[in-house]
């Protein structure tokens, strides 16, 4: 059936001439963002059942190998601490930091909510990447 939620956000998405893809079940929507320090990275927008929340995560902001585990985790507290609107993670798996984020919406403007929280959040993400990359290349 898909999300009511994700369909109203294509459909405005799609007002703004913006480039996104809808998942197939209706659900998803994936996006991209290009800015100051981070080029071409994924943003995975969600929506609950309710339609009531959405989450928005990146791909892999950076992987890195195993031996910068232990200063990984300062830093991600780090991130935490200053960007306190959106949470980073630490992927211990997969050797990578991503991010997440969720909010609260409303149906009738979940459209423009949604694009202001993919933005502030896809900025905030570009701000950290200097950062993180300070960290990974030391």
């Amino acid at each position: 059936m898909g999300s009511i939620a994700a369909k109203l956000t294509a459909a405005y998405f799609e007002s703004k001439n913006l480039d996104y893809m809808l998942s197939d079940d209706g659900s998803m929507i994936t996006t991209q963002f290009s800015l100051e320090n981070m080029e071409g990275f994924n943003v995975f927008i969600s929506f609950d059942q309710g339609d009531h929340t959405v989450h928005l995560r990146t791909s892999n902001i950076i992987t890195f190998s195993g031996s910068k585990m232990e200063n990984m985790y300062p830093l991600v507290n780090a991130l935490n601490s200053r960007f306190r609107w959106v949470k980073f993670i630490l992927d211990e798996e997969n050797k990578s930091v991503i991010a997440e984020d969720d909010a609260v919406i409303q149906l009738d403007s979940c459209g423009e909510e949604v694009l202001e929280c993919s933005l502030h959040f896809a900025q905030i993400v570009d701000a950290s990447y200097p950062v993180i990359t300070s960290i990974v290349s030391a």
